[in-house]
């Protein structure tokens, strides 16, 4: 919404625009992560989840081993990008992920299918247009689609999990540092 406001309203007015977008996801946050949890409560034994994200280089495969170290057996995890396949992680983004004991030096990156999206019971996306995009090339899927960032435990503005593609080391830090703790804490919540 905010994107075509662009094309349309004086910059004063889009700043208000962002502010009361941010400030209503604010007030919105328990209630989302309240039913993100759930959503994982509620997943059947041996559920796989898709972990999505642009590229698939950064993010998701970050994410997607996270998960599988936190729920093992108890389910599939997949990670995939909406770009063409094959390509690494950077060096900053596999520098990083080390430093928290994950290994993406032999990653490469899958484009997300057709069969990525009906297999997933759950698909975690890093932000709404995201949401929108896999909704949008995806309508058949019935998988349940959540932002990656309703699962941290407090709210940071804007909504989602930043992109550090191509970003010093300290936002891919900072960057991993989050989506450790919405894990972290969502398995320890959900396996109880």
């Amino acid at each position: 919404m905010i994107d075509c406001l662009r094309r349309r309203l004086p910059r004063p007015a889009i700043r208000l625009a962002k502010r009361l977008r941010d400030h209503l996801d604010s007030r919105l946050h328990p209630w989302r992560r309240r039913n993100a949890l759930a959503t994982f409560q509620g997943l059947p034994p041996n559920a796989t989840i898709l972990v999505l994200c642009h590229g698939n280089i950064c993010r998701s495969p970050f994410a997607g081993i996270l998960l599988q170290a936190g729920l093992g057996q108890h389910a599939r995890i997949d990670s995939a990008g909406f770009l063409e396949g094959g390509r690494p992680s950077p060096a900053t983004a596999v520098e990083a992920a080390r430093e928290l004991g994950v290994d993406l030096s032999a990653h490469r990156s899958v484009q997300v299918t057709k069969v990525h999206a009906a297999a997933a019971s759950l698909v975690l996306v890093m932000d709404t247009a995201q949401r929108r995009r896999f909704r949008s090339q995806f309508p058949q899927s019935k998988s349940r689609v959540l932002v990656l960032s309703d699962l941290e435990t407090r709210f940071h503005a804007p909504r989602g999990t930043p992109d550090p593609f191509d970003q010093p080391i300290e936002t891919f830090r900072e960057v991993y540092r989050r989506i450790s703790e919405a894990l972290d804490a969502t398995i320890s919540l959900t396996s109880r």
